[in-house]
């Protein structure tokens, strides 16, 4: 197998791109993350929008996130990953108690060994 990593740092942000191909030259993972870490904050979301994972074309929401503050020890997520049999969602809302949220994740029809 042959994997490829692109990507850089500059400043605040981080950007990378994995890329894994089999012997018989077949994308086995195409997946990426674009993320900004400031003093109290990491913003991050995924890329591309069709990704591929266990040789398999996943979506990704477009306005996908997952931000992290270190302060408030708060996230604030809207990711959803799916195909035609599975999908992974995890999302955030706020409670009336600024110091509290709900966080939800649904996993439908994942097998955690193909990821791997």
């Amino acid at each position: 197998a042959q994997v490829d990593v692109r990507g850089g740092a500059k400043d605040s942000i981080v950007d990378f791109l994995v890329e894994q191909r089999n012997i018989n030259n077949e994308m086995g993972y195409r997946l990426g993350a674009h993320a900004t870490l400031t003093g109290e904050n990491i913003k991050t979301r995924l890329f591309p929008t069709k990704p591929i994972v266990a040789y398999r074309q996943w979506e990704v929401n477009t306005d996908n996130h997952l931000d992290f503050n270190y302060n408030s020890k708060m996230l604030d997520a809207n990711v959803v990953i799916k195909n035609e049999k599975s999908s992974f969602a995890l999302h955030t809302e706020p409670t009336d108690d600024p110091t509290k949220e709900n966080i939800f994740l649904k996993v439908k029809n994942m097998k955690l060994e193909e990821w791997l």
